[in-house]
This record gives structure tokens, sequence and C-alpha cells, in this order.
């Protein structure tokens, strides 16, 4: 008997730490899914021959140190995530809204000064230069098209299609053309979710991205616990900390299952909530639009 009680314990022990040396840590869960998480935005591509000043955007080229013509300017931006490998991707349906004329032109005024004025070298521009094309980029930008970028951690930029909208989950699903395969995060079942259970998030935070020329751009990662699981909107609440521009990245849980899409925070002068959009309502919705075959098993 007491052979046998030490041999259950012998396999007990081994079970136990080929389990620990199994289970994936955090650090190798992001390693393998920080990839497939993209940066989506709001963009307007400065053409060269068709806007005014060019000659002193020139010189702000040679202040700041990076072309502004002839690139895309970033209008505001967005998380997302590739559910297949030739280019279906998915986030918030408030990232992919069109801007008003309003926006559009506050929005491109601001990219400029942000992203210009933060690089440009002394003596380069004078306040009337920078009035003359703040001036001419507002004019450009009311009348130009605005296309949505999904940017990859490669810097390589796709413009991508809208294929389906749902504003009552705020979800979105995207389709951009690739030259090669990208890495995806698998969409399947009804993963089981429990308040107190550890949580985290990947994606790009507007705080950390608005100038787009840095050489840094990558995914962050944050961690938490579900606080709640509630029946409105935005199914679950937790601590894994979000920023501007992480709306629409993957809210997983701890052994690396989809569990949302994040979508919201909400502050008051005490503390801040964060809020995903359950991975059932994703689900469900792909299958409704006849997109079954981007969940796994189907």
């Amino acid at each position: 008997m007491k052979k046998v009680y030490i041999l259950i314990l012998g396999l007990f022990v081994l079970i136990v730490g080929l389990t620990a040396q199994t289970k994936p840590t955090l650090d190798n869960l992001y390693d393998q899914q920080k990839d497939a998480v993209v940066m989506v935005s709001s963009a307007i591509y400065l053409d060269s021959t068709r806007i005014d000043h060019v000659d002193i955007i020139r010189k702000f080229e040679k202040g700041i140190g990076f072309s502004i013509l002839d690139t895309y300017l970033r209008l505001g931006h967005g998380s997302a995530f590739f559910i297949s490998p030739d280019g279906y991707a998915i986030t918030n349906e408030h990232c992919v809204k069109p801007l008003t004329r309003d926006t559009k032109s506050f929005s491109a005024l601001f990219a400029f000064v942000t992203i210009g004025m933060r690089h440009l070298a002394p003596g380069y521009a004078s306040q009337r230069d920078i009035r003359r094309v703040s001036d001419a980029l507002l004019k450009y930008a009311e009348n130009e098209p605005v296309v949505l970028l999904l940017s990859t951690k490669d810097r390589k930029d796709y413009i991508a299609e809208v294929i389906s909208q749902n504003q009552k989950d705020d979800l979105a699903l995207l389709k951009i053309t690739l030259d090669t395969k990208k890495p995806v995060i698998r969409i399947g079942g009804t993963p089981s979710l429990r308040e107190g259970q550890d949580v985290y998030s990947i994606g790009y935070p507007d705080q950390l991205y608005t100038d787009y020329h840095t050489e840094d751009i990558q995914t962050t990662l944050t961690s938490g616990i579900v606080s709640a699981l509630r029946s409105e909107q935005w199914d679950i609440q937790h601590t894994a900390a979000l920023n501007y521009g992480n709306s629409g990245g993957p809210l997983f849980r701890q052994d690396g299952t989809l569990v949302g899409v994040n979508s919201r925070m909400q502050s008051n002068k005490i503390t801040t909530y964060y809020y995903a959009v359950g991975v059932e309502k994703l689900t469900a919705w792909l299958t409704e639009i006849g997109k079954a075959h981007l969940v796994e098993g189907n």
C-alpha cells in the first residue's frame, strides 16, 4: 500500500511539474500574438502636386528630417487584429466611421502641428510660414478623401476595405490585400470567463504613437482581471489598462484564448473603467453576415 501511495504521489508531482513547464507564460503569449495586432488609421494622402506652399513645406521637411508630402497624414488611429492569413481583420465600428468636414480639418491641423512642429529645428520656419502651411493643409483636407490604413509591425501600410459594420456591438470587419500571409488570432468556441480571472490586452495606445515617424512604434501589453460581466453593450469590464488608440485591440484570457474586443474606457475623478465586447457577439455577428468560415472550426 505504501508503495502504491508513493507511486501515486510521484505521478502527481510529475504531472504538476510538466504542466508548469508547458503552460505558456505571458511573455511567450505576447511574443506569439503581437504581430497579429495592427494599427488602423484614418488618413489622407498629401499630394505635392495639389497643395499650396510646397516650397515652404519642403523647407519644413529639411528641418524635421522626414517627408511630409507624398505620404499619408494620419488623422487618428485605433487597433485591429488579423483573424485570417489572407487579410481579414477585426476592429471597432467607431474606428472606421467617416470623418466629418470639421473633424477632418481639425485632425489634419492637429496632426501637422503635433508631428511636424515636434521635430522642427530652430530657424527653419517663421510663425507666418507655419500659418500659411496650416491654412493650406486645412484647405486641402476639406475635400480630400479619407482612406483606412492597416499598418503592420514591419511598417507597411495597406489600404483597407470595410466589409461590414456592426454599430450595435461596435464591431467592424476589414479586408486588405496582402503580399504575404500574416499571423492571426484565432476565434473559436465560447470561452468561459469569470470575475477575478486574469486577462491581458494588446494594442497601439495613441499617447505614444501620435507621431508615426518614430522608430519605436510597437504594440503594448497590459494585464489585469475581469471586474464584472455585464449584459449591456460592453460585456466585459476589466482592469487591463487601455489608452486612446487601444480601441479595437484583442482581450485575452490568461491562457491566450481570445475573449473580447476592447472598445471603451470611461473615467471619473476616482477611477477609470475599461470595457470589451465579448467574443460570443463577434462570433454570432460573423456567422450572421456570412463569414462563419473565419471562425475556427467552421
